[in-house]
């Protein structure tokens, strides 16, 4: 199983609607979390977009991906085969 992260910035609101919305309080608040530690460790988990004058977080999404399945999956499609391991 191999760990990937990756992020992007994103604006507050942006922040909350990948938390769920702004109907959800809980997801307001992760937002404002994530928001505060972003700003209280600054650049480069905070930046100012130029083109908006609007200062945006990291975000980082987390992944697993299963390395064996893919490889056996890509064996399998390159020799016709259908059979499982």
């Amino acid at each position: 199983m191999t760990h990937v992260e990756e992020g992007k910035y994103m604006p507050f609101g942006g922040l909350v609607m990948k938390q769920g919305g702004w109907e959800s309080p809980m997801a307001v608040r992760a937002a404002v979390i994530q928001a505060t530690k972003c700003s209280l460790l600054g650049p480069p988990w905070t930046d100012v977009n130029e083109w908006t004058d609007t200062l945006e977080f990291f975000d980082i999404d987390r992944k697993k991906i299963d390395s064996f399945k893919t490889s056996w999956q890509m064996f399998q499609d390159q020799m016709g085969s259908s059979n499982s391991p």
